[in-house]
């Protein structure tokens, strides 16, 4: 620091501080004498006296608030300078002093300059800003940000150089948080473009210290994290739907394992397949937790399934019984997959659970029906099809090849096949009807044609029960077919006999005569009654 008399400029006095930094004890008793002083300007040009700011404020009274200087102390090392200077007045208002303050910040100007240099090559968001949060160092991303250009930012405060009075008070919160505390922060805020968009950034901000550790500014870097937010929202809707979906869906659980740790996360309804209060799921167990609910007969099989999917398979697909929260034991069908870091090390292992016992159950039944269906039909000499008309397949019990000779392998299983072995003179009439039975309201359709046999034709008689859907559509029709052909043999045969017997026996002639005798006697007898 240094004091001048006024308006002379004369030096009073010059504290050791103020020659360490000038490097001299120059104390100029007038103004001319300021030349010995060795202040530059920025094209090496020396200052004339008059340009020094304490010779400024000693002879002018201007106020000098941290005027930019570049000093060339005595032993010729180039400094630069920070100065203040301003009149120092009495009580009655009258100018007594000039007092001028300096400091040396050669050593910080050229961290910034290698800050600056840094901070430009930086892509994002970079900025510093001194203690009373004006922005003194900021790249082109935060030109880009804030719409304006650097010249319009530099040495300004948010509050002067964004639109959004709220938002700049907002990170002046943060910034003042930051400085004050003395500890870093990472905070998501809210920012306008020029344009009218809004974005959301993450800005890691950090105090900034000078060599001694006070606290001069701060330090800070922000990215665009808007897509990512979005996202984020969007996964997290998409993943309540998800499970908006499982609980209705009732049975479907999801499961999702850490393989290092050997944590199971798995949302409440897989938990209480495996008998697992949801308590306990929800902050995470073992995979041997979950093994455990496995039923006994399956356990080994299903541990053995999930240890090759880790030790290379990947893929896991099971289907297998476990017993749940109300000791009932149930059927469920697990579909995986083990995922695996660049190094092919097992790293998560997630999945789903579907509750299939009504399924099971289902399918049992069907197995019972079919068995009973299978005897059935082989106790019997009929041949019986089952024609299901989306798909026109026709099934046909062994009866086709015992009892019509036609082997498995030549039967086409379709409504065509079947209608290309009725005898041609009966194949329209058949048709006819069946569709008629179909296409109506029938419950039922019979009748009776020739039907060809391997080894020739064979009368039939055929009969079928039509299956409808709720709205009445049929969709399928399963009938019998009863060979008549012996029947039919046995009739002619039958008819034949008797033609031949009445032609040739002599009861048939004396039939005759006594009823010819009856009629004549009868006769007097209905006169008589007349």
């Amino acid at each position: 620091m240094s004091v001048a008399e006024v308006p002379s400029g004369a030096f009073v006095f010059l504290n050791e501080a103020g020659e360490t930094i000038l490097g001299s004890a120059h104390a100029p008793v007038d103004l001319a004498d300021y030349a010995g002083f060795g202040a530059e300007h920025a094209d090496g040009s020396a200052y004339r006296p008059e340009d020094y700011p304490l010779a400024r404020a000693a002879t002018k009274g201007e106020t000098v608030t941290r005027e930019p200087m570049l000093y060339r102390r005595g032993d010729g090392e180039l400094r630069r300078l920070e100065v203040s200077a301003s009149r120092v007045r009495g009580d009655d208002g009258q100018p007594l002093l000039a007092i001028c303050s300096f400091e040396d910040v050669t050593e910080r100007e050229r961290t910034l300059q290698l800050f600056e240099t840094f901070v430009a090559a930086v892509p994002g968001v970079v900025y510093a800003k001194d203690r009373q949060k004006r922005m003194i160092v900021a790249n082109r991303g935060v030109a880009e940000l804030v719409g304006k250009p650097l010249s319009e930012i530099l040495g300004k405060s948010d509050a002067e150089f964004l639109d959004s009075a709220a938002e700049a008070a907002a990170v002046a919160e943060t910034d003042e948080r930051v400085m004050t505390s003395g500890v870093a922060e990472q905070v998501e805020e809210l920012v306008s473009f020029p344009d009218g968009r809004r974005a959301i950034w993450l800005s890691t901000k950090a105090p900034l210290r000078d060599e001694a550790g006070a606290i001069t500014g701060m330090i800070g870097s922000s990215i665009d994290i808007t897509a990512r937010k979005e996202a984020e929202a969007a996964l997290a809707q998409a993943e309540e739907q998800f499970r908006f979906a499982l609980e209705a869906a009732g049975g479907i659980g999801t499961w999702d394992w850490d393989v290092p740790g050997d944590v199971v996360r798995a949302s409440a309804q897989f938990a209480g397949l495996y008998g697992i209060a949801a308590e306990r799921a929800a902050a995470g167990l073992s995979l041997e937790e979950y093994i455990a609910g496995i039923h006994p007969a399956d356990r080994e099989a299903i541990s053995a399934r999930i240890r090759a999917a880790v030790d290379g398979e990947d893929e896991f697909h099971a289907e297998y019984r476990v017993c749940n929260l109300n000791g009932e034991v149930r059927w469920v069908v697990a579909r995986g997959r083990c995922l695996r870091d660049a190094a092919g090390t097992p790293t998560r292992f997630p999945g789903v659970t579907f509750d299939i016992t009504d399924r099971k159950r289902a399918e049992d039944a069907l197995r019972e029906v079919e068995e009973r269906y299978r005897l059935a039909a082989r106790a019997t000499n009929d041949a019986i099809w089952d024609w299901h008309f989306a798909s026109n397949h026709v099934l046909w019990n062994e009866a086709l090849e015992v009892g019509y000779g036609h082997a498995p392998e030549t039967v086409s299983p379709t409504g065509e096949w079947w209608l290309e072995q009725i005898h041609p003179e009966d194949r329209e009439r058949v048709d006819t009807t069946i569709h008629e039975a179909i296409e109506g309201e029938a419950e039922s359709w019979t009748g009776e044609y020739r039907f060809r046999r391997a080894d020739g034709s064979a009368d039939v008689f055929d009969r079928g029960h039509i299956i409808r859907d709720e709205t009445g559509r049929a969709i399928r029709m399963i009938g019998a077919m009863l060979d008549l052909s012996e029947r039919r043999r046995a009739e002619r045969a039958l008819r034949a006999t008797s033609s031949a017997w009445k032609r040739s026996s002599p009861i048939r002639a004396w039939r005759c005569s006594c009823s010819t005798s009856a009629r004549s006697a009868s006769l007097p007898m209905l006169r008589r009654k007349h």
